[in-house]
C-alpha cells in the first residue's frame, strides 16, 4: 500500500505529471520480479504433481523455475518498458527539470526499501518459504502487471469521455458490496494463482488500481432515496437560463418542471434526464458515444428537496447545468433545452441507493467559512486561495499567561461537478 502512495505524494507535494507515475509504476515492476527470484528459489513446499517439464531434485526443480521465470519476466519487463516510455513521452512531452529527477530519484529509493520490508514481513519473519509453493509463486507478479497494462491503456471511459484533464489520479469510492462484485470480476483473470485473483477469492477484494482508477472502499457511504412521484416522466415548462454567465457562480440551473404526478417529490441526488439533449465534451466540445455508439442523453442532477404543486409542477435546482450558446466555449449539451422537452426521473420512486462517487481531484477544492471578527480579534484574513483566517490575542491573567488563537472552519466546494458522478445499480 505505501508504495502505491509514493507515486500519489509526488503528484501532490512534488508536481510529478504522468508520465513519471507511469515510469515509476514500471521501475517498481522489476524490483516486485527481483524478489520474486529467491522466493522461488526458497520455497519447499510441494512441487505441482503433474504437468512440470522441469525434473530433478525439488532445489534443481526451483533453479529452473527461477531461471525460466527470470527470462520470461525480464522480456515481459523490457517489451512493457519500451510502451511505458512512449506512452509517458505522449503524455508528458518535454524536459524533467533537475529537481523532478532528484524526486524520482528518492521515489525508486523509497520503493525498493518498501519491497523490502514487504519481503521481511511476508516472506522470511513468518518463514512463509515452508509452505510456499515455487510454481505459484512464479506467477505471483504477472496479473499485477496485466492490471497495469489495462489501467493505463484504457483509463476510466466516463471521466475520459467527458473531458476531465489526466494531470492527475482519477479516483472511485465504492461500497463493500460493490468492491464484492468488482473482485468477482477480477476472478476471471489469467493466471489463477496470481495475487490480484487470490485476494479476490479470499478477501473479495480488489486492486488499489482498477480500470484507470485508484479505487478506495468505504463503508461509509451515505444512502440515498429517491423522490416519490408515480409518473417517472414529465417536461420542462419553459426553457431554464442556459448561458455560462448564469451557471458560473454556483453550477447550478432551476429547471421548471410539470407533468409529474401530484405533490410528487424530488430528492436531493435525483437523477434527471433529458430526451434530445446529448452531453458534450468538455475537451472537444462534440457529442459523447458510448459502447454502443448511441450518443449520451444529457442529466443533471438534483441538489435540494423539492415538493412539485397538485399539478405534479415546480421548480427544481439541479447542478451539472446545460449550458449552451451558439458560440460558447463553455457548453456542456449538445443544444439548448427548451419548453416541452421530456424530463425523466431515474430509478424508481422512494428506492434507497447507495451510489458510488468516481471523481477527478479537480472536481472539489477545500474552502472555509468567513469567520465573524469578534472584540479580541487582531486580524480577519482572507488567503490568495480563499481560505479565511481569524487570530485573536487575549491574555489569562490568572494563569499570567498570554495566547494567541487561530481558528479555521474548513469545508469542501465543488468546482466542477463534471468531472465527478454517482453510480448504482447495474
Amino acid at each position: 500500500m505505501f508504495g502505491n502512495l509514493l507515486p500519489v505524494f509526488g503528484v501532490l507535494f512534488l508536481n510529478w505529471d504522468p508520465g513519471m507515475i507511469l515510469i515509476l509504476y514500471w521501475i517498481e515492476n522489476v524490483f516486485i520480479g527481483l524478489f520474486t527470484v529467491p522466493r522461488i528459489l526458497m520455497a519447499q513446499g510441494p512441487p505441482p504433481s503433474a504437468g512440470s517439464v522441469i525434473g530433478g531434485t525439488p532445489f534443481v526443480q526451483r533453479l529452473g523455475t527461477a531461471a525460466f521465470f527470470t527470462f520470461h519476466y525480464g522480456v515481459f519487463w523490457i517489451v512493457h518498458g519500451f510502451f511505458a516510455l512512449l506512452l509517458a513521452g505522449e503524455i508528458s512531452p518535454g524536459e524533467s527539470s533537475p529537481e523532478d529527477m532528484r524526486g524520482v530519484g528518492l521515489a525508486i529509493i523509497g520503493i525498493f526499501i518498501i519491497q523490502a520490508m514487504q519481503f521481511w514481513q511476508a516472506w522470511l519473519r513468518p518463514k512463509a518459504w515452508e509452505t510456499a509453493n515455487a510454481k505459484m509463486e512464479m506467477f505471483l507478479p504477472y496479473p499485477r502487471v496485466m492490471v497495469l497494462h489495462i489501467t493505463v491503456l484504457l483509463g476510466a471511459a466516463g471521466l475520459n469521455a467527458i473531458g476531465a484533464p489526466m494531470d492527475m489520479q482519477w479516483h472511485s469510492v465504492v461500497g463493500p458490496y460493490v468492491q464484492q462484485a468488482l473482485a468477482s470480476v477480477t476472478n476471471g483473470l489469467s493466471p489463477a494463482t496470481g495475487t490480484l485473483v487470490n485476494t479476490a477469492w479470499e478477501k473479495a477484494e480488489i486492486s488499489r488500481n482498477f480500470a484507470g482508477m485508484r479505487v478506495t472502499m468505504s463503508n461509509c457511504l451515505p444512502s440515498i432515496t429517491h423522490g416519490t412521484s408515480a409518473t417517472r416522466a414529465g417536461t420542462l415548462s419553459g426553457a431554464p437560463t442556459a448561458t455560462y454567465v448564469g451557471a458560473k457562480d454556483t453550477m447550478t440551473q432551476v429547471w421548471a418542471v410539470t407533468g409529474f404526478s401530484a405533490a410528487a417529490t424530488l430528492k436531493a441526488g435525483d437523477v434527471l434526464e433529458i430526451t434530445g439533449r446529448y452531453y458534450v465534451s468538455q475537451g472537444s466540445r462534440q457529442v459523447i458515444f458510448d459502447e454502443a455508439g448511441a450518443r449520451i442523453k444529457f442529466r443533471a442532477t438534483v441538489t435540494a428537496n423539492v415538493t412539485l404543486n397538485g399539478s405534479g409542477a415546480g421548480n427544481v435546482t439541479v447542478t451539472g447545468p446545460g449550458i449552451y450558446e451558439a458560440t460558447g466555449q463553455y457548453n456542456t449539451v449538445d443544444s439548448a433545452l427548451t419548453t416541452s422537452d421530456v424530463v425523466t426521473v431515474l430509478g424508481s420512486s422512494a428506492a434507497v441507493v447507495q451510489p458510488a462517487l468516481f471523481y477527478h481531484p479537480q472536481a472539489f477544492a477545500m474552502a472555509s467559512v468567513k469567520l465573524p471578527k469578534l472584540y479580541s480579534t487582531d486580524t480577519v484574513a482572507v488567503t490568495e486561495d480563499g481560505i479565511s483566517l481569524r487570530v485573536s490575542r487575549y491574555a489569562d491573567g490568572d494563569a499570567n499567561t498570554q495566547k494567541v488563537r487561530f481558528d479555521l472552519l474548513p469545508a469542501f466546494g465543488t468546482m466542477n461537478p463534471f468531472f465527478a458522478g454517482q453510480g448504482f445499480g447495474t
